[in-house]
């Protein structure tokens, strides 16, 4: 990009940290807010004292506020937090994400060795975005995501496909994150797919100690929490092309009809991406561009990993023609703009400003992922 517009983006990113200072400062002053990092704390303490109707409450004719939504080995993970006071278990869960943020981003870093100029605009773009500020806000997990993948680039750029789908194994605390790899994996490695089983398996028996029922339990659940984001949360907590046709129509039919249309190409361009000669950078990116449009449910804070396919489509090893790129480039802009507007605008301003209706990452990601797919598929058609 021109150094000019470079330098100018990255000061009116760097802005945006103020909000979540603002945030920050109402949190030391009234106490940090009860939100998803409370709800998995809540679950760690009720799991350890045997509350599994609190944990996974089954009755879903209210929706319960602190419910627990994820499987029954996350609930290990968080079990740690119960012996912590309310103010030290909300900071570990932050500095975790944190952590693997940080590792995350200096891996890709090393990887890509992106110009300064990039660097610098993608770094406060991730620093200054809504993803980040509400990844904190919430306590969520957009940072061990990130690590997943870049993790899978690493190993698979060092030709250890093992390692590889282990890295990608980290995506099972979302179990609906793993569905898209392991095909891909599946069709594409066995080695890889192996290791990402065994992650799988792992967990899983991690959770034994817990009961068996725990899985009945969380199976309930989580349906019900399928019908609850196809049909009536609102569009602007969806990251996705579900909830961006959820928001603009209201209508789960449309839901379900725009879904299944757009399913076909973004499938047929990620597996076209897959099996192309390309550096796996690329490759994992098409997976995260295809997450982030086509899955069930991402919310603003799985906005994270859009910091991997935007460093691929600007300094990548297989960068697309300059038109193509400066277009994407335009599109990030626009999409992190709307949800600047969505999600932090409101932070400092709540008597003036309402949510946004929707976010655009969507499908920013599903037009990246079908122009990348496009280009494979050209490409492998010459050669």
């Amino acid at each position: 990009m021109p150094r000019l517009v470079g330098r100018l983006w990255v000061t009116l990113a760097l802005c945006h940290v103020l909000f979540f200072a603002l945030w920050a400062g109402g949190a030391v002053r009234d106490g940090v807010p009860h939100d998803d990092w409370w709800a998995f704390r809540l679950a760690a303490e009720r799991a350890w004292s045997g509350q599994w109707d609190l944990v996974y409450p089954l009755d879903f004719s209210q929706v319960p506020r602190d419910r627990f939504l994820y499987p029954p080995y996350a609930l290990v993970l968080y079990l740690p937090t119960a012996f912590l006071p309310d103010t030290l278990a909300f900071l570990a869960i932050d500095a975790i994400q944190l952590l693997a943020l940080g590792i995350a981003t200096t891996l890709l870093i090393r990887e890509l060795r992106p110009p300064e100029d990039v660097r610098d605009a993608l770094l406060a773009s991730l620093i200054g975005s809504a993803a980040l500020t509400w990844e904190l806000i919430l306590g969520q997990n957009g940072g061990l995501f990130l690590l997943a993948y870049v993790l899978a680039v690493v190993a698979w750029r060092r030709r250890a496909p093992g390692w590889m789908g282990i890295g990608l194994g980290i995506l099972g605390i979302k179990p609906h994150w793993t569905l898209a790899p392991a095909i891909c994996l599946g069709l594409s490695s066995r080695r890889a797919l192996l290791g990402f089983a065994a992650v799988g398996i792992a967990l899983v028996g991690v959770s034994l100690p817990l009961g068996i029922e725990r899985w009945h339990e969380f199976w309930v659940v989580s349906t019900n929490q399928v019908d609850l984001v196809s049909t009536r949360l609102e569009g602007r907590h969806n990251l996705t092309i579900r909830g961006l046709v959820l928001a603009l129509t209201g209508s789960a039919t449309a839901v379900s009809l725009a879904w299944g249309l757009l399913l076909i190409p973004s499938g047929l361009a990620l597996w076209a991406v897959w099996r192309a000669a390309v550096d796996p950078v690329r490759k994992i990116s098409a997976l995260v561009l295809f997450t982030l449009s086509m899955n069930l449910y991402t919310n603003v804070y799985d906005g994270l990993v859009m910091l991997l396919p935007a460093m691929d489509w600007l300094c990548g090893p297989d960068r697309l023609g300059e038109r193509v790129v400066q277009i994407g480039v335009a599109a990030m802009m626009i999409a992190w703009l709307w949800d600047a507007r969505t999600w932090l605008w409101p932070v400092a301003l709540p008597q003036i400003l309402e949510p946004g209706p929707f976010s655009l990452v969507g499908l920013v990601a599903l037009s990246m992922l079908l122009a990348l797919g496009w280009a494979a598929h050209r490409a492998s058609a010459v050669a």
